[in-house]
């Protein structure tokens, strides 16, 4: 409970800090006022919290009521400031807040830097910021004390403020994106700390980063959103294309940016890298337009911009018509390999014709025709091995996220799962789902290729099952077994 409050505090403090209306802030004094009694009811370092109330009487102008507190801890502190040497530093600081001193100042100021280098305590690294008028005058200098204090492990609120404000004031001191300077932007974002200026060299600094990690883009994106302008918006994409970022929250930023017609040199490839797994919209026609005078295309981006095509446009659309000769051919070739995954599941189904069938695709049709989605549960299943008793054979498909795409030829097919070490077992749960219902391409392909091995398989099947075999089937039978 207690480290809640001081939490709490801590937080106030912050907010105390950042903010610049004189009514608010007192309202916030009175805030840490009603948290400070609350820890010294739970008599955690009494002495520190009854300092802290005298600080803020003080701020309030309330020198009786400070004085009061000081002195009726002083003679205490005093004689045990090796014990409590927080508790004697923000004495002294009291003690020079009320009675200015120079001498003293710089005396205390030296104690309190030393001890610092020292024991690094959080209350040394406040009163030396608020003591230390080098720091104070010196940007530089008050730039290496704070980055001293994030490399002995400080990450309190308080260090990121004062390094924000600190880049606020001076832009020119950021240099680098190291995690510090990550931190205290980020913060600086979530407080409204980040001045035009900084800004700008937010992005110039990034420009020269070989990394874009996560924080980063968070950065960038904060800073449109406080700030929007094309050319802001401009230079958030180049500095994402630059890093090679194609991660799916970054695509409605290219996409922005396409849809304003501003000038990125790969804009449109990084828009079609970054879609996320399923897009469910049309691919905006200046996008497809571009791919349209681009002949060689990697697989992944024609399996994503076809399906698109295929389930968005319109069979009478400029841009159907534009791409339909490639997707044919595109689709025709993977069914060819019979290659599947789920993106090619709906080319398939929305591109294929009776008209597409010719000799040798017939061949293939049924096979793909015939495929299944298959998933199993069980964690520790490798693959899926179908048997085929009237084949006397069987074949393996390597299960992916606990999925594989099986050609079933024959409904005596048997499923059965192998682990890893190799042990073969009749899987619990098992789902098999039917991909396509185009029987129409099934008996085209039976058509061209009447003895087709899927066909036979099919037709002995049947013949099995009849009560009475004619000469007809008989007949059938011969052919198939000589």
């Amino acid at each position: 409970m207690k480290e809640k409050q001081w939490i709490s505090y801590v937080k106030l403090r912050v907010e105390h800090e950042l903010c610049s209306d004189k009514i608010e802030k007192n309202e916030i004094l009175f805030k840490m006022l009603a948290v400070l009694d609350r820890l010294q009811a739970s008599t955690y370092r009494s002495f520190l919290v009854k300092l802290l109330k005298a600080e803020i009487y003080l701020m309030q102008g309330d020198k009786a009521t400070a004085k009061s507190i000081i002195n009726s801890l002083d003679s205490k502190i005093k004689e045990n400031r090796h014990e409590l040497r927080d508790e004697y530093l923000i004495l002294e600081y009291l003690d020079t807040y009320m009675y200015p001193d120079a001498e003293k100042m710089r005396d205390l100021t030296k104690l309190i830097k030393d001890l610092y280098k020292k024991y690094h305590s959080n209350i040394e690294f406040m009163l030396v910021l608020n003591l230390d008028e080098s720091l104070a005058d010196n940007p530089a200098e008050r730039q290496k004390f704070l980055k001293r204090a994030f490399e002995l492990g400080d990450r309190s609120k308080i260090l990121m403020m004062e390094y924000a404000l600190l880049l606020c004031k001076n832009p020119h001191l950021l240099t680098s994106c190291t995690r510090f300077e990550v931190l205290a932007l980020s913060f600086g974002i979530r407080n409204n700390l980040i001045s035009v200026n900084l800004s700008e060299k937010i992005l110039s600094v990034v420009r020269e980063t070989k990394k874009i990690n996560g924080a980063i883009l968070n950065i960038l994106l904060s800073i449109y959103n406080a700030l929007p302008s094309n050319e802001l918006l401009i230079d958030i994409c180049e500095i994402f294309i630059k890093g090679n970022v194609r991660k799916k929250y970054v695509n409605a930023w290219y996409e922005r940016c396409i849809e304003k017609g501003l000038p990125v040199e790969g804009i449109y490839e990084y828009f079609v890298y970054s879609l996320p797994e399923k897009y469910d919209l049309p691919i905006p026609e200046s996008v497809l337009k571009h791919f349209e005078r681009i002949n060689s295309m990697a697989d992944d981006f024609k399996v994503k911009i076809f399906e698109n095509i295929v389930e968005f446009y319109p069979h009478n659309s400029e841009v159907y018509r534009e791409f339909i000769k490639r997707i044919k051919i595109f689709t025709i070739d993977n069914a060819m390999k019979l290659k599947m995954d789920d993106h090619l599941i709906n080319i398939y189904s929305g591109i294929l014709e009776d008209d597409d069938i010719d000799e040798r695709l017939a061949k293939i049709i049924p096979f793909l025709m015939n495929s299944y989605d298959v998933r199993v549960p069980e964690g520790k299943a490798g693959s899926i091995v179908v048997v085929y008793p009237e084949l006397n054979g069987e074949k393996k498909y390597e299960l992916v996220n606990n999925r594989a795409f099986v050609a079933l030829y024959s409904e005596n097919a048997i499923i059965l799962v192998e682990d890893c070490e190799g042990n073969r077992y009749y899987p619990k749960n098992l789902t098999v789902d039917k991909i396509f219902h185009m029987q129409n391409l099934i008996d085209r392909s039976y058509e061209l290729d009447k003895n087709h091995d899927m066909h036979r398989l099919e037709m002995l099947g049947k013949i099995a099952k009849e009560s009475e075999i004619s000469d007809e089937d008989i007949a059938f039978n011969r052919r198939c077994i000589g």
